[in-house]
């Protein structure tokens, strides 16, 4: 019984893997795909530990998550967040701010794909923090205890990785306007 329902949890659950993996790696497919078959290993082996609180594909999900965090921690991929002071404790945005707009535009599936491209190109300790914002759908909580970072720190690098995120934005509107 065990196999089968692990082989359908792989079925429906492959693309989603593989795209968070693409999204942790930088679109490096190698590593993605690595990556797909340890969260998968990872996942069979656990098989016992799910307690049946999520829907299999969610525990699944929140497995490879950890997984990938830890593997670009011991890549040292991931930035070292504690270097960064934590200045911005509170990022207020108001609905005509840069960071606001920046935000409106991250909620857009329209602008994916120059968002995607413009992500690609921050700063790991911008990226990383947003990434898990916009995309993983973290709270700055969950954020605090993956990257093991104050949530203050967090929120200035949100803060300046949407910064950064909407000056790379207008320079593709610049250049295709």
């Amino acid at each position: 019984m065990k196999d089968q329902e692990f082989e359908k949890l792989v079925q429906e659950s492959t693309d989603m893997i593989y795209s968070l993996g693409m999204r942790l790696f930088r679109n490096n497919q190698e590593d993605a795909m690595d990556f797909v078959q340890d969260a998968f290993l990872r996942a069979y082996d656990k098989w016992e530990s799910f307690e049946g609180r999520s829907k299999r594909s969610t525990w699944l999900y929140s497995l490879a998550l950890n997984l990938g965090l830890n593997r670009l921690s011991k890549k040292k991929r991931m930035p070292d967040f504690t270097a960064e002071p934590g200045i911005l404790d509170e990022t207020v945005a108001g609905p005509d701010t840069p960071e606001s707009i920046v935000t409106e535009m991250l909620e857009r599936e329209e602008v994916e794909g120059l968002l995607q491209q413009a992500l690609q190109d921050l700063p790991e300790n911008y990226r990383l923090p947003i990434m898990l914002l916009y995309f993983e759908k973290l709270s700055y909580k969950e954020m605090s205890e993956k990257l093991n970072t104050s949530e203050g720190t967090l929120k200035s690098l949100v803060y300046r990785g949407k910064m950064q995120l909407r000056e790379k934005l207008k320079q593709f509107a610049d250049s295709s306007g």
